[in-house]
């Protein structure tokens, strides 16, 4: 079995690692990648396309690369060595003339970045021709040893695996790795890189309060980007004048500027007024990490559509009459967070006493509370 990449001996994702070693090992020929998949990879200095990534870094010592999605209307070719195939009236034939390359050449790789599009997760029965067709072609290739014979490799990527056909993922040459959320490392890495005019401490602070956000929209909130918003300059300059008189105000300007990235002067002006008016000697950390917050909610809340909703009760638990036993509990857990060891608290709290007495925990925890699908729920994390 032959090496897929093109640069063994730079390090390679855990993901990419993982795939490299189960493929060389020969425990499968065709992978499917679920998780942060559409995300961006650290590479040469910048975010690359987890799709072009995978076609040029990890599968990139394949001579032949090829990419199947709806928009190319068949087999698109990725790399100047891989000789095209010409397209046909369906996909099922496009299919098997790349299976007669496949039987009679080596080192083909062939990756599906929509796989849920083309392999939906659906009873078999309300699948159409072209649909069951690919599943039979690819558990026939995986379990008849074509692939490993001849140094061929299929990847399948999808955000989750409930997109895809349930008989992939359980067909034993069929191999899943999840592509994990970047860590802490890799967060602090990539904002060293988006925004080196920031304070290394300050750098610190971002990577570890912008846990759960992909490398993508980290990027878009501590990057400087001239053509989608205001410069740094200008960002600094603008919130100096918004904060006024305020305490420490040029320190908390310099810090506002660094994640303000891509806004507009409207949205700058909405997410520093927004907050209460700075007091005396307060932390101006703390400032920049509450527009942090307001920029995850953004993202947050994008990303899930309608189905959740931020509140910010203005009133505690001791507003709420009754349920002692119950609120005692919650001041224990309160007190827990307060301390800074969230380890030993719970990171979901649902409660029995509705949703109009749910809203003050999360002001006695000091956290948002979560509205999903109409149900309350106090969350500990989601915005720290």
């Amino acid at each position: 079995m032959t090496d897929m990449t093109t640069s063994p001996t730079t390090p390679l994702p855990a993901w990419a690692d993982e795939l490299k070693r189960r493929y060389l090992a020969g425990e499968a020929g065709v992978f499917i990648l679920h998780g942060n998949v559409h995300d961006g990879v650290p590479h040469q200095g910048g975010l690359q396309p987890f799709a072009d990534y995978l076609h040029e870094v990890v599968l990139g010592a394949k001579p032949q690369r090829f990419e199947l999605a709806l928009r190319h209307a068949g087999l698109k070719r990725r790399g100047e060595q891989t000789k095209p195939i010409e397209s046909s009236e369906s996909l099922l034939e496009d299919m098997a003339k790349l299976e007669l390359r496949m039987r009679t050449g080596e080192g083909i790789a062939l990756v599906l970045p929509h796989a849920g599009d083309l392999l939906p997760n659906a009873e078999t029965t309300f699948l159409s021709t072209d649909e069951r067709g690919l599943l039979e072609i690819f558990h026939d290739w995986s379990l008849s040893g074509l692939l490993l014979q001849r140094n061929h490799i299929v990847v399948l990527l999808c955000a989750s695996l409930a997109e895809i056909h349930p008989s992939l993922n359980t067909n034993p040459r069929i191999s899943a790795i999840e592509v994990a959320l970047p860590d802490e490392a890799a967060r602090a890495q990539l904002v060293a890189q988006s925004a080196p005019h920031m304070p290394s401490e300050q750098q610190a602070l971002v990577a570890k309060h912008t846990a759960g956000l992909r490398l993508l929209e980290i990027d878009s909130i501590v990057a400087e980007h001239p053509a989608a918003g205001l410069p740094e300059e200008e960002r600094k300059a603008l919130a100096l004048q918004l904060l006024g008189d305020a305490p420490d105000a040029k320190q908390r300007a310099e810090m506002y500027a660094g994640v303000t990235a891509g806004k507009t002067r409207e949205q700058i002006a909405f997410l520093i007024l927004g907050h209460a008016a700075p007091a005396s000697g307060e932390d101006p950390l703390a400032a920049m990490l509450a527009i942090i917050g307001e920029r995850k909610r953004e993202i947050i809340q994008r990303s899930c559509g309608d189905l959740i909703e931020f509140l910010d009760p203005s009133y505690g638990l001791d507003a709420v009459g009754g349920y002692e036993q119950i609120k005692q509990e919650l001041m224990k857990i309160a007190a827990t967070i307060k301390t800074g060891d969230r380890k030993l608290a719970p990171k979901v709290l649902p409660t029995p006493i509705g949703p109009t007495a749910s809203k003050p925990i999360g002001a006695s925890l000091r956290s948002p509370v979560l509205m999903v699908a109409a149900i309350f729920i106090s969350s500990c994390l989601i915005c720290s």
